[in-house]
């Protein structure tokens, strides 16, 4: 089925998110090869994936074990916690909604269409700046003034929205990455916080390079 038309209002701990994480899991050398991960390593760091998105969500750990009281978990186990829903979904924001359609074109239809009409606009500024220094087509330097006002607003728009949601938004629920790097960090780094103040979150995104006005 299609993206649905505005981004969902829940978190969902997913099969393919807990896959990513065990991959990672393996790859940090807290897992074995062939997939295996003791329960105490497989608490710890799902207890950092989850913390990362809500503190105070409860874990039914039995539903990763089942009735076995095995101390090695496999993918199968997993799985079924999973599909169990062993982790329940988290709510999402109105806030972590709008930051969604504006950074996530794969989060709705509705975020796909804003990130298409961003790009036109990019373009077109783009060529503006290349029209209008070209004396040939553009005798004076504010040629085309409406366009490239309506332009600068868009992006006004779109940064000065973002400033405001980005406070109050989780950086887990956009940041596919950042979350699994955050839950499964390098050796070392394992005791850092996987929360963010909201002054934190907002000094992150306007210290990012394209961010820098």
């Amino acid at each position: 089925s299609g993206a649905a038309w505005c981004p969902p209002s829940e978190f969902d701990f997913s099969t393919l998110l807990f896959r990513e994480f065990l991959q990672r899991l393996q790859h940090m050398g807290y897992a074995q090869k062939d997939g295996r991960v003791h329960v105490g390593i497989f608490r710890r760091y799902v207890s950092r994936l989850v913390d990362a998105v809500d503190t105070e969500l409860s874990v039914d750990w039995d539903a990763f074990q089942g009735a076995k009281n095995d101390v090695w978990l496999t993918w199968k186990d997993i799985r079924q916690g999973v599909v169990a829903q062993a982790v329940p979904n988290v709510k999402i924001s109105i806030f972590e909604r709008v930051l969604l359609t504006l950074e996530t074109p794969g989060s709705s239809s509705l975020a796909l269409m804003y990130a298409v009409i961003m790009f036109f606009c990019i373009l077109i500024s783009v060529s503006l700046v290349i029209v209008q220094s070209m004396e040939s087509i553009c005798p004076g330097s504010n040629c085309y003034s409406e366009i490239e006002t309506i332009c600068v607003l868009a992006f006004s728009v779109d940064f000065f929205t973002r400033v405001v949601c980005v406070p109050f938004s989780r950086p887990a629920l956009a940041q596919h990455d950042w979350h699994l790097e955050v839950a499964v960090p390098h050796p070392g780094h394992t005791n850092e916080s996987v929360m963010k103040t909201r002054l934190q979150r907002l000094g992150d995104f306007l210290s990012k390079p394209l961010n820098i006005i």
